[in-house]
């Protein structure tokens, strides 16, 4: 304790602040990926075995291929790629308005297209197939420039003859002259 009656500030380097965005990521692509992608992996046999439903196949093929590579697996990597290349490039995270935008974009392009296929029919559910690419495209876009400006930057920074991100071959040879 301190003559004022609190506590000791204790003195040394501060801990860096944890980068938790890829957590909504996360999260998302499990909603989509194990909610709807069961759900549909569940109504695809059933619709092949309902004469009334034979015509929704196709299209619930399609929503599932769709919830699981870019509901699931995509928003899985975008989280992870935005979280890490931070620390790939050494600089500070990307900003969180940033990450979360991205996040909404990429998630509802992938909820809404699966609204699209399969609950809404005719000119609404055209309207939202065409938003939702929008939105996807939009979030995918954004994804990639983030990165991109993020390796372009970090290799600007680096020090006189190092790669960027620190690539190097077994032994230590970085390949430069």
């Amino acid at each position: 304790m301190e003559e004022g009656g609190g506590p000791a500030l204790r003195s040394g380097p501060a801990r860096p602040v944890e980068d938790r965005s890829y957590l909504g990521f996360m999260a998302a692509a499990l909603v989509l990926g194990l909610g709807a992608g069961f759900v549909l992996a569940i109504l695809i046999p059933l619709a092949a075995a309902t004469p009334s439903w034979g015509s929704r196949l196709p299209r619930l093929i399609q929503a599932h291929v769709w919830i699981q590579l870019q509901g699931f697996v995509g928003l899985f990597v975008a989280g992870m790629a935005l979280r890490l290349i931070a620390r790939l490039c050494g600089r500070r995270p990307l900003p969180a308005a940033l990450v979360r935008t991205l996040l909404v974009l990429l998630a509802s392009g992938a909820v809404l297209r699966l609204f699209g296929q399969v609950i809404l029919q005719g000119q609404p559910g055209n309207l939202a197939l065409l938003l939702a690419g929008a939105l996807a495209a939009a979030g995918m876009l954004g994804t990639a420039a983030s990165l991109a400006l993020a390796l372009a930057r970090s290799s600007r920074r680096g020090r006189a003859g190092e790669r960027p991100l620190g690539l190097r071959l077994p032994g230590g040879w970085s390949g430069q002259r």
